[in-house]
């Protein structure tokens, strides 16, 4: 498990550095001349929507792991001696 560990933080840190150059560079300009088309509109639509759709596979695949940790989380209210 460390091994997976080291390659994670090896593979990582490249791009939380990248990241945070392109973030700088972009906050920097005043101006960008640029032209969003239909198509750039209908490719962040798609994006969203795969986003969603993705999120929701993902939800299904684990969904008795996400009920354990939301059960555990709120729990049974009405069960509780002290609310009754």
């Amino acid at each position: 498990m460390a091994g997976y560990r080291d390659l994670m933080r090896v593979l990582l840190k490249p791009l939380a550095v990248g990241g945070g150059a392109a973030l700088i560079l972009s906050a920097s300009y005043d101006s960008a001349f640029a032209y969003l088309d239909p198509g750039t509109g209908s490719i962040i639509l798609q994006s969203l929507i795969a986003g969603i759709i993705g999120s929701m596979a993902f939800a299904r695949m684990y969904w008795t792991r996400l009920k354990d940790v939301l059960r555990r989380t709120f729990g049974n209210r009405n069960s509780d001696p002290k609310n009754q």
